[in-house]
């Protein structure tokens, strides 16, 4: 329990700072929000009279305060460029962020255990030299590098897979996955080769541990006893690099939705960007770092599942 509240505490000031300076990133940008929603009218006047309305020239901690509040209550304030609310904009936009996030990390897994366990089994031999080049080559290249590599591969020369383009998974779930699968692999190469090496090195130092021996003079498969044994003390370490990815995940994520022209957070922070739409760029920046210390908190708690001599 001690655990559980200390971790919230962490996640509490962590959020609080979070709002800080997404609240300050309005502040921080050159120009006043005022002229680029007005545009053209900007006269002096006119410019006054928006920033009286929208709350601009009061104290600071003033506007810090009523703008906490609007974001607990929902109030997020209106895009600039279209007048939509900021809360209508996430709502129709996070769904394929998500989508694209879980879907890269499943298929990060898929080929990063089975490899790992084959690699940890035969160390140093031809698989795990194999495996661990190739894996290092994954982790070198950034997704604005790999996605252009596939869409060429696989969209232009072999015409398989669309280069661009989304249908909802609500629409057709065929043309959902043929839409995701170049982004989503795009993002799970990088994780796929951190995950198959830090389990690979977790399961040959834990192969070596004298209660493995003991089981293997017993009679029990070397298969049996890395999956029963092995995977499960590994899976701590496994669970910290998971929840230390998930800022470089949803920047990644960002980066694929922007290269594969799908709708998500990414692409409307980059509209956003280019609007001048501060609201929508302050409300995406703020959600996103607590959704990381939520996940980071998560995975934080979890070790006292995971290991039971940490409850202690």
């Amino acid at each position: 329990m001690k655990l559980i509240l200390k971790k919230l505490l962490i996640f509490l000031i962590t959020a609080i700072v979070a709002s800080i300076f997404g609240f300050l990133f309005e502040h921080l940008i050159p120009g006043n929000p005022a002229v680029a929603i007005l545009g053209p009218q900007a006269t002096p006047h006119n410019v006054q009279v928006l920033t009286a309305k929208l709350g601009l020239n009061r104290p600071l901690p003033q506007q810090y305060f009523t703008w906490l509040k609007n974001m607990f209550t929902g109030h997020m304030g209106q895009a600039y460029s279209n007048g939509i609310p900021v809360k209508t904009l996430i709502a129709q936009n996070y769904a394929e962020t998500i989508e694209l996030i879980l879907g890269s990390q499943i298929i990060a897994f898929i080929l990063a255990i089975p490899i790992a366990f084959r690699a940890a089994l035969k160390p140093n031999k031809l698989f795990d030299r194999v495996t661990t080049l190739m894996s290092f080559s994954f982790y070198s290249f950034p997704p604005f590098v790999i996605g252009p590599i596939l869409i060429l591969i696989f969209a232009v020369k072999l015409g398989l897979l669309p280069a661009s383009g989304y249908v909802g998974i609500s629409q057709s779930i065929t043309q959902n996955l043929k839409d995701m699968v170049l982004p989503m692999i795009t993002l799970a190469l990088g994780s796929f080769a951190l995950y198959s090496q830090i389990l690979r090195t977790e399961l040959v130092s834990i192969l070596k541990q004298d209660f493995v021996l003991l089981a293997k003079s017993k009679g029990i498969g070397k298969y049996k006893i890395i999956v029963r044994h092995g995977f499960r003390l590994s899976s701590l370490s496994v669970a910290t690099i998971s929840g230390l990815q998930i800022g470089t995940l949803i920047t990644g994520a960002f980066v694929v939705e922007y290269i594969f022209q799908l709708p998500g957070l990414g692409t409307l922070i980059v509209n956003s960007i280019n609007n001048k739409d501060y609201l929508v760029i302050q409300a995406v920046s703020v959600l996103v770092v607590i959704a990381v210390a939520v996940i980071n908190t998560a995975v934080d708690i979890s070790y006292a599942y995971l290991d039971p001599r940490i409850r202690k």
